[in-house]
């Protein structure tokens, strides 16, 4: 389902919708003055949408990650490199709008589960860059990249920061932002046993999906909380028939601790993983010197560096129900579709 490209702006500020209005230069942690986005984001949101920690960065994913990923892309391929960028579960926009101040693309697509959440990212996109009239954006609804078949051209960067867990059968997808940490599973054909092993099936589902809807250099860069070993993260997608690189290699703190960590708790006496996290402040001794494009180039040496530190996924658990902070290291893979 296509969400029409000449919705008014501000129409996104509908019934049950919430408001943000946050520092750009805060919410992202930039150096300097954003150049090709408004300096003041105002967002509107709803009870799906995915919130932007815009009072800490660090546990907010475009923020910590998605735009250091984009950053790192820009640097590899160029600034002028993506025509056509599409993300896929957008949440608020954010992600887009990093994707404009970094790559400035003249297409932006946006997609995810919830057509309430899809048409407020819309309009959240076109009201907070300068000029609205430079930058094409397209909603979609749907699962993974279904709905962007519907897009009349190809796409050069797709990114994707998807659910890792499997939900069991008390989560309600359909309540509130159940889908940003857990997904359904009933779609998996053809994804490869260790994706389910270590959590990576959505991830490698939409690898298998993109094929079809990139451009002859076109690429997808995913976005995976590294809570199981780097080694068997790249295996897995590379099993998929992708080239992958490691594009940034970063962390954060943990968002919805004890939701998420028990999901990977059940997983593991499932037979899936192991899995691990860090204490906060190992995260930040040890990776504190790197950029996260200087990291990638380190990640194996960094893993070992952090792993006297680890925690499995009770003591995790534990140090949450303290209200200790835990964390995760994160990869930013770029993907190529083998010929």
């Amino acid at each position: 389902m296509s969400i029409d490209d000449s919705m008014n702006a501000g129409a996104g500020a509908g019934a049950g919708a919430t408001s943000m209005e946050t520092n750009t230069h805060d919410l992202f942690g930039l150096e300097g003055c954003p150049q090709r986005i408004n300096r003041s984001l105002s967002l509107n949101l709803t009870d799906h949408t995915y919130l932007p920690k815009a009072k800490d960065p660090r546990r907010d994913w475009v923020a910590s990650v998605a735009l250091p990923a984009l950053r790192s892309y820009a640097a590899v391929h160029g600034e002028s490199s993506v025509d056509t960028f599409a993300t896929i579960g957008t949440g608020a926009g954010t992600d887009v709008l990093a994707a404009i101040e970094t790559l400035n693309p003249s297409t932006a697509l946006v997609t995810d589960l919830h057509e309430e959440v899809v048409e407020h990212a819309v309009d959240n996109i076109r009201r907070n860059v300068p000029d609205s009239s430079m930058h094409t954006v397209e909603g979609y609804v749907g699962h993974l990249g279904e709905p962007l078949t519907a897009h009349s051209g190809t796409i050069d960067l797709l990114y994707e920061n998807l659910p890792n867990i499997p939900a069991p059968t008390h989560v309600d997808l359909a309540a509130g932002q159940a889908t940003s940490s857990f997904f359904d599973t009933s779609a998996l054909a053809g994804v490869p046993a260790g994706a389910h092993r270590y959590l990576l099936a959505l991830h490698c589902a939409m690898l298998n999906q993109a094929r079809t809807l990139l451009s002859p250099s076109g690429r997808v860069v995913c976005s995976i909380g590294a809570r199981a070993p780097l080694t068997e993260i790249l295996d897995v997608l590379n099993s998929t028939g992708f080239d992958t690189e490691l594009l940034g290699y970063t962390w954060k703190i943990q968002s919805e601790p004890e939701e998420v960590i028990g999901g990977y708790v059940d997983q593991e006496r499932k037979g899936g993983g192991p899995f691990h996290f860090y204490p906060v402040d190992a995260l930040a001794r040890v990776l504190s010197p790197y950029s996260p494009q200087q990291a990638a180039g380190q990640a194996k040496k960094i893993e070992q560096d952090l792993a006297g530190s680890a925690f499995d996924v009770d003591t995790a658990f534990e140090a949450v129900k303290r209200g200790d902070p835990v964390g995760h290291t994160v990869v930013a893979v770029q993907a190529a579709p083998v010929d």
